[in-house]
C-alpha cells in the first residue's frame, strides 16, 4: 500500500508540477538509449554489488561468532521474506510488481529526482558563489570543475553519497545490517548513472532489475 502511494504520489509530481518531467528527464521525446544504458549499468555494478554484500555478511558473520549472536539471515530483507513465505496468489504477484516496478519509480523520483538534484543545484549554487566571490565568472568556474583534475569535479560527488547514505538509513528496520551496506552502495551506482545520463529511467531500470532478481534468487 505505502508503495503504491507513493508511486501514485510520484506520477502526480510529473504529470502536474511545470517542468518537472523535463527536468528529471523522462520527458517527450522518449528513446530506449537510456533503458539500455540501464541494462547495460545494472550488468556492470551487479558483480560489485554482490562483493560488497558477500563482505558485509562475512563481517556481520564474524561479529555474531565473536559476540556469540545469531548469524545473519540469508535473506536480509523484510519483504523478500513476506514474499518467499507467501503463496504465488494473485496478491503475490500484485506485491511483485509494485516491488520490481512502483517502488523504483517511486524511491527513484523521491531519491535521485528530487533529493540528489537539489542537492546538486546547492552545491552548483555555492561553488558559483565562491568563484565569484574570487573574481571568477560562472562560466568559468563550471570550466574549471568540469574538468578532469578540477578538485571541485570530485568534490561534487557529495550529493550522491549524502543521498545515499540517506537512501540507506531510510530502509533501517527492514533490512538487516549487513544488506544497509549493500543499498548503500547500490545507491552510489544508481546516483551515478542518473548523474552521467542524465534520465530518471536508468537508475529506475537498475533499481528494478535488482528488485527482481533478488526476489528470483530468494525463492528459488
Amino acid at each position: 500500500g505505502a508503495l503504491l502511494a507513493a508511486a501514485l504520489a510520484a506520477g502526480l509530481c510529473l504529470a502536474t508540477l511545470p517542468g518537472t518531467a523535463r527536468a528529471l528527464g523522462v520527458a517527450p521525446p522518449y528513446r530506449w538509449r537510456p533503458v539500455a544504458a540501464g541494462l547495460g549499468l545494472f550488468l556492470l555494478i551487479f558483480p560489485v554489488v554482490v562483493a560488497v554484500g558477500h563482505l558485509a555478511t562475512l563481517a556481520a558473520s564474524l561479529i555474531a561468532w565473536l559476540t556469540g549472536g545469531s548469524p545473519p539471515d540469508l535473506i536480509a530483507h523484510e519483504t523478500l521474506r513476506t514474499l518467499t513465505a507467501s503463496g504465488r496468489d494473485a496478491a503475490w504477484w500484485f506485491a511483485v510488481i509494485a516491488v520490481v516496478v512502483g517502488a523504483p519509480l517511486a524511491e527513484e523520483f523521491v531519491y535521485r529526482g528530487c533529493l540528489q538534484s537539489a542537492l546538486e543545484r546547492l552545491s552548483t549554487a555555492r561553488r558559483e558563489s565562491a568563484w565569484r566571490r574570487q573574481g571568477a565568472g560562472a562560466g568559468e568556474s563550471r570550466a574549471w570543475a568540469g574538468g578532469a583534475g578540477g578538485w571541485w569535479g570530485w568534490w561534487e560527488w557529495w550529493p550522491i553519497a549524502l543521498t545515499s547514505l540517506i537512501f540507506a538509513a531510510a530502509h533501517v528496520g527492514v533490512a538487516a545490517p549487513q544488506a544497509l551496506v549493500t543499498l548503500f552502495a547500490l545507491s552510489l551506482a544508481f546516483g551515478a548513472a542518473y548523474r552521467r545520463t542524465g534520465r530518471l529511467v536508468t537508475p529506475v531500470v537498475m533499481h528494478g532489475l535488482f528488485n527482481a532478481l533478488n526476489i528470483a534468487l530468494a525463492g528459488a
